[in-house]
């Protein structure tokens, strides 16, 4: 018995490093396959899209004075100049080094209109990531140009929040619901499809929690660590560094509510609630580092250099920084300014006003219908995943403290989180939200 025990295991792995091969080699290709897609066919929209861009200062905030809703056309600029750079007969090449055309006396959007009407050639390196989105960006660019991509990503992920969130609401799975309609409302969400950085990790979060729902909807859990897997990979193949945190634990937050609260045929709930959080957080962050670390490794194979050279300086100004603070100073001022983005802090007195109700409200339902028997367990599951993103503040806190405009949004795990902890200490029987049983 210990001998299948033991090769079921190796042949999990197996099936894991396959899956993870499979999937490398896929992104890989598709996005050599974008990359070459011709300039000359992306022009117009490019030029159109840099001049919309230097339309307005790089950083601006979308509402009123609200930094929160601050979008960053910085990093979109540099981006779309990339795009621009990739392929033009050394695909290859210009995937590895993610060059972009920069000039250090005018904004990036100035830049970009410079490489994209003059063919400027790319002086600037951005190998740390893989900048997979271009993977999209760049066949969107055949027929929109920057302010359409805006629109079509707020339709595309309006849709994906409807459709998670009815999905919800319709199976009567109402707390996780309110948790992240509540998550959505205070980071300003709205803002998110008009910056394309901010996008990838949404898009990525909506999707997977779409897939695990309908899988736990019906009874689906055989090879979930896999998913948890490929989006650690999409999250790493995608994503700038911005709120990569919510493409694992929203979904596995509504994973967790689903494996406790309803049945499963010859599973005990919540026995291995703990072993299932952590194995699904390790593969999805094997997914994303391994993923991460395999484009400095192709870039140093196929370029004959030593990556190292190129992305150290970087991790370490992540990690550390340097604006004239002592480091408990950094620290503290980093987890601030993200905590103080939330949209209680932002909207001056009516925030405040819409605070103190919410708080009565959840006060008296708590007091009304509180649960004789509370689940602990369940609770510091839930609690240790809250405070999560402001561990993450800490530990990259220059990262951080300069971006909180964004990275604050990660704070969506933490409400999320809380919003479970509210139904694990209420009866939810008593407020209509029966479990739905399998028939």
């Amino acid at each position: 018995m210990g001998k299948m025990e033991e090769n079921n295991k190796l042949k999990t792995v197996l099936v894991y490093v396959i899956v993870f091969a499979v999937t490398l080699t896929v992104l890989v290709g598709a996005i050599l396959i974008t990359a070459g897609i011709p300039r000359e066919k992306i022009k117009e929209n490019v030029v159109e899209s840099a001049d919309y861009l230097m339309e307005k200062p790089l950083f601006h905030s979308i509402t009123g004075n609200i930094d929160s809703t601050r979008v960053d056309r910085y990093a979109d600029a540099i981006l779309l100049g990339i795009a621009w750079q990739f392929g033009n007969g050394r695909t290859m090449e210009t995937v590895m080094w993610s060059s972009y055309y920069d000039r250090s006396e005018e904004p990036e959007s100035a830049d970009l209109k410079h490489a994209s009407e003059e063919d400027l050639p790319a002086n600037k390196q951005y190998m740390r990531y893989w900048h997979g989105s271009i993977t999209l960006l760049k066949p969107l660019l055949l027929i929109f140009n920057i302010k359409q991509i805006y629109i079509v990503n707020a339709v595309v992920l309006g849709l994906l929040t409807g459709i998670l969130l009815l999905m919800l609401f319709i199976h009567r799975i109402y707390i996780p619901a309110v948790g992240l309609l509540l998550g959505l409302i205070l980071t300003f969400s709205y803002v998110v499809p008009f910056s394309l950085e901010y996008t990838w990790t949404f898009l990525l979060m909506l999707i997977f929690s779409i897939m695990i729902t309908r899988r736990e909807i019906n009874y689906k859990t055989k090879w979930t660590g896999l998913y948890f897997l490929i989006f650690g990979m999409l999250t790493s193949f995608m994503d700038f560094l911005t709120t990569e945190l919510i493409t694992l634990f929203v979904p596995l937050l509504l994973l967790l509510w689903f494996r406790k609260n309803r049945r499963y045929d010859g599973v005990e709930r919540h026995m291995d609630a703990w072993k299932k959080a952590l194995c699904y957080s390790l593969v999805w962050g094997a997914g994303y580092a391994f993923t991460w670390i395999s484009k400095w490794v192709i870039a140093g194979l196929y370029l004959h250099i030593n990556p190292l050279k190129y992305v150290s300086e970087h991790i370490e100004e992540r990690l550390g920084g340097n604006v004239g603070l002592s480091t408990w100073t950094y620290i503290t001022r980093a987890l601030s300014r993200n905590i103080k983005s939330l949209m209680p802090w932002q909207t001056g007195e009516t925030g405040a006003v819409i605070s103190i109700a919410v708080l009565l409200v959840l006060s008296y339902i708590m007091f009304v219908y509180k649960r004789n028997k509370v689940d602990r367990k369940y609770i510091l599951i839930y609690l240790i995943i809250a405070v999560i993103p402001y561990i993450r503040y800490v530990v990259l806190h220059n990262h951080s403290f300069l971006h909180y405009f964004f990275t604050y949004r990660a704070q969506i795990i933490t409400i999320l989180a809380l919003t479970l902890i509210f139904g694990e200490l209420t009866d939810r029987s008593r407020m209509g939200h029966g479990n739905k049983k399998k028939k």
